[in-house]
This record gives structure tokens, sequence and C-alpha cells, in this order.
């Protein structure tokens, strides 16, 4: 899994695993799809950083669930917390589950943290 948290309000970046970056635009981008639940469930979306299209599986004001949309297993997994967006992937060797609670657990530490 490669994993990125990045502070929406100004676009930057504070942490990311090895090789996995976001530019600005991207997390813009990334930020957009939340205020546009049903565009983004009925056109999927592209990820330049990943370099795949996703089909989304559910969304709402907090989190994204996300498989590749290739036939290739895999996906995305993106939650916004009060100032931050945790971006995560998971390949065809991961169980999704997992995938989400970590996320999802993480991003509940950074809300009771206030962020």
């Amino acid at each position: 899994s490669s994993g990125i948290n990045a502070e929406y309000g100004d676009s930057s970046l504070r942490a990311s695993s090895v090789g996995f970056m976001l530019d600005p635009e991207e997390l813009s981008f990334i930020v957009k799809l939340f205020r546009e639940p049903t565009l983004l469930r009925s056109e999927g979306f592209h990820l330049t950083s990943t370099n795949q299209e996703y089909q989304c599986l559910r969304s709402d004001k907090n989190s994204i669930y996300a498989r590749v949309e290739s036939g290739e297993e895999g996906g995305v997994i993106i939650v916004k917390t009060n100032t931050l967006v945790v971006v995560a992937t998971y390949t065809n060797n991961m169980f999704p589950s997992i995938c989400v609670e970590a996320v999802e657990n993480l991003a509940d530490y950074f809300r009771d943290k206030g962020k």
C-alpha cells in the first residue's frame, strides 16, 4: 500500500510513502471530488500519481472508495478530515477492507487531534 497525507487548505504535502507523490493541482482535484459526488460516481476519475482510472464504489462528505477500472484488482481510499486528505492505494494481493480500516482509523486519529 502507498499513502499520502496532505493538507488541502494550502495544497501542501505533509507526508508520503516513498515514490508516491501528489502535486498541488492533483490535491486540488481530489478535494474537488468531495464536492461532486454524483459526477464522481457516474464518471469515475483519473489520478496522475498512480496513472490509473478509478470507478467510484462509495463516496460521502468524508470518504471516497474506488477500484481500478481496468479490471486489475486494486484501488484507492481517500479520506478527508478538517484540514488533511489521506490517500492510500491497495493492490490485488491486499484486502480492500484492511486498507479502508487503516485509513479511516488514521483519519479518525487526525480528527481527534483537531486536524
